[in-house]
Protein backbone atom coordinates (compact mmCIF):
# COMPACT_ATOMS: atom_id res chain seq x y z
CA UNK A 1 0.00 0.00 0.00
CA UNK A 2 1.38 3.40 -0.91
CA UNK A 3 1.55 5.92 1.90
CA UNK A 4 -0.54 9.06 1.40
CA UNK A 5 1.46 12.27 1.14
CA UNK A 6 -1.12 14.82 2.24
CA UNK A 7 -4.54 15.00 3.85
CA UNK A 8 -6.26 14.96 0.45
CA UNK A 9 -4.46 11.76 -0.57
CA UNK A 10 -5.30 10.19 2.79
CA UNK A 11 -8.98 11.07 2.36
CA UNK A 12 -9.00 9.72 -1.18
CA UNK A 13 -7.55 6.36 -0.08
CA UNK A 14 -10.14 6.05 2.68
CA UNK A 15 -13.00 6.95 0.32
CA UNK A 16 -11.78 4.48 -2.33
CA UNK A 17 -11.64 1.68 0.25
CA UNK A 18 -15.09 2.56 1.56
CA UNK A 19 -16.62 2.79 -1.94
CA UNK A 20 -15.51 -0.66 -3.16
CA UNK A 21 -16.82 -2.21 0.05
CA UNK A 22 -20.19 -0.48 -0.33
CA UNK A 23 -20.38 -1.56 -3.99
CA UNK A 24 -19.78 -5.18 -3.04
CA UNK A 25 -22.41 -5.07 -0.29
CA UNK A 26 -24.87 -3.41 -2.68
CA UNK A 27 -24.22 -6.13 -5.27
CA UNK A 28 -24.89 -8.75 -2.61
CA UNK A 29 -28.19 -7.08 -1.75
CA UNK A 30 -29.22 -7.46 -5.39
CA UNK A 31 -28.23 -11.12 -5.34
CA UNK A 32 -30.33 -11.66 -2.19
CA UNK A 33 -33.29 -9.91 -3.74
CA UNK A 34 -33.20 -12.15 -6.83
CA UNK A 35 -32.18 -15.39 -5.12
CA UNK A 36 -35.74 -16.48 -4.49
CA UNK A 37 -37.24 -18.19 -1.48
CA UNK A 38 -34.95 -21.20 -1.73
CA UNK A 39 -31.68 -19.33 -1.15
CA UNK A 40 -32.61 -15.94 0.35
CA UNK A 41 -32.19 -17.03 4.00
CA UNK A 42 -28.75 -18.49 3.34
CA UNK A 43 -27.75 -15.45 1.28
CA UNK A 44 -28.81 -13.10 4.12
CA UNK A 45 -26.71 -15.05 6.62
CA UNK A 46 -23.73 -14.93 4.28
CA UNK A 47 -24.30 -11.21 3.79
CA UNK A 48 -24.13 -10.62 7.53
CA UNK A 49 -20.69 -12.22 7.75
CA UNK A 50 -19.51 -10.28 4.70
CA UNK A 51 -20.88 -7.03 6.10
CA UNK A 52 -19.04 -7.56 9.38
CA UNK A 53 -15.82 -8.54 7.56
CA UNK A 54 -16.02 -5.37 5.47
CA UNK A 55 -16.60 -3.23 8.56
CA UNK A 56 -13.65 -4.77 10.39
CA UNK A 57 -11.48 -4.56 7.26
CA UNK A 58 -12.34 -0.90 6.71
CA UNK A 59 -11.58 0.02 10.32
CA UNK A 60 -8.23 -1.77 10.07
CA UNK A 61 -7.44 -0.15 6.69
CA UNK A 62 -8.26 3.37 7.92
CA UNK A 63 -6.27 2.96 11.14
CA UNK A 64 -3.18 1.59 9.37
CA UNK A 65 -3.37 4.21 6.62
CA UNK A 66 -3.73 7.00 9.17
CA UNK A 67 -0.76 5.81 11.22
CA UNK A 68 1.39 5.54 8.09
CA UNK A 69 0.29 9.03 7.05
CA UNK A 70 1.26 10.42 10.48
CA UNK A 71 4.56 8.49 10.44
CA UNK A 72 5.46 10.01 7.08
CA UNK A 73 5.25 13.48 8.66
CA UNK A 74 7.98 12.46 11.18
CA UNK A 75 6.60 14.53 14.05
CA UNK A 76 8.10 14.27 17.52
CA UNK A 77 6.07 12.08 19.84
CA UNK A 78 5.73 15.01 22.26
CA UNK A 79 3.58 16.79 19.63
CA UNK A 80 1.33 13.79 18.99
CA UNK A 81 -1.52 12.15 20.86
CA UNK A 82 -0.61 9.72 23.67
CA UNK A 83 -2.29 6.90 21.74
CA UNK A 84 0.57 7.04 19.22
CA UNK A 85 3.07 6.59 22.02
CA UNK A 86 1.00 3.62 23.13
CA UNK A 87 1.26 2.20 19.61
CA UNK A 88 5.04 2.59 19.72
CA UNK A 89 5.20 0.99 23.18
CA UNK A 90 3.47 -2.12 21.86
CA UNK A 91 6.81 -3.22 20.43
CA UNK A 92 8.37 -3.19 23.93
CA UNK A 93 5.53 -4.65 25.98
CA UNK A 94 6.04 -8.32 25.11
CA UNK A 95 9.68 -8.10 26.19
CA UNK A 96 8.79 -6.32 29.43
CA UNK A 97 6.15 -8.93 30.28
CA UNK A 98 8.75 -11.71 30.23
CA UNK A 99 10.91 -9.92 32.80
CA UNK A 100 10.56 -10.15 36.54
CA UNK A 101 9.04 -7.05 38.14
CA UNK A 102 11.83 -4.97 39.63
CA UNK A 103 12.83 -1.36 40.10
CA UNK A 104 15.22 -1.83 37.18
CA UNK A 105 12.39 -2.87 34.87
CA UNK A 106 10.19 -0.01 36.05
CA UNK A 107 12.99 2.49 35.43
CA UNK A 108 13.53 1.00 31.98
CA UNK A 109 9.85 1.56 31.18
CA UNK A 110 9.91 5.16 32.47
CA UNK A 111 13.11 5.95 30.56
CA UNK A 112 11.70 4.45 27.37
CA UNK A 113 8.62 6.66 27.65
CA UNK A 114 10.71 9.78 28.38
CA UNK A 115 13.06 9.11 25.47
CA UNK A 116 10.10 8.78 23.15
CA UNK A 117 9.18 12.45 23.73
CA UNK A 118 12.19 13.59 21.70
CA UNK A 119 12.00 10.81 19.10
CA UNK A 120 10.16 11.12 15.83
CA UNK A 121 7.22 8.91 14.95
CA UNK A 122 8.65 7.46 11.72
CA UNK A 123 7.24 3.97 11.45
CA UNK A 124 4.25 1.97 12.53
CA UNK A 125 4.91 -1.14 14.64
CA UNK A 126 3.54 -4.25 12.98
CA UNK A 127 1.24 -5.07 15.90
CA UNK A 128 0.02 -1.51 16.57
CA UNK A 129 -3.46 -2.13 15.16
CA UNK A 130 -5.46 -5.14 16.25
CA UNK A 131 -9.13 -5.43 15.33
CA UNK A 132 -9.31 -8.71 17.20
CA UNK A 133 -10.04 -10.90 14.21
CA UNK A 134 -13.58 -11.34 15.40
CA UNK A 135 -14.53 -13.51 12.43
CA UNK A 136 -12.74 -16.70 13.37
CA UNK A 137 -13.61 -20.24 14.42
CA UNK A 138 -12.48 -19.77 18.03
CA UNK A 139 -14.88 -16.86 18.56
CA UNK A 140 -17.70 -18.75 16.85
CA UNK A 141 -17.02 -21.83 18.96
CA UNK A 142 -16.93 -19.95 22.26
CA UNK A 143 -20.02 -17.85 21.54
CA UNK A 144 -22.19 -20.52 19.90
CA UNK A 145 -24.47 -22.69 21.94
CA UNK A 146 -25.03 -25.95 20.09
Amino acid sequence: MSVPVDAGAFSLKVIEDYNWRIKEITDLRVIIRYSGDLYSAVARKAALALLYAHWEGHVLFVAETYLKYIARKKQKFSRLMPSLQAAKLSSFIQSWQTQRDSISLRLKIVNTIREMDIEQFKSVPSNAINTGGNLNFHRLKTSATF
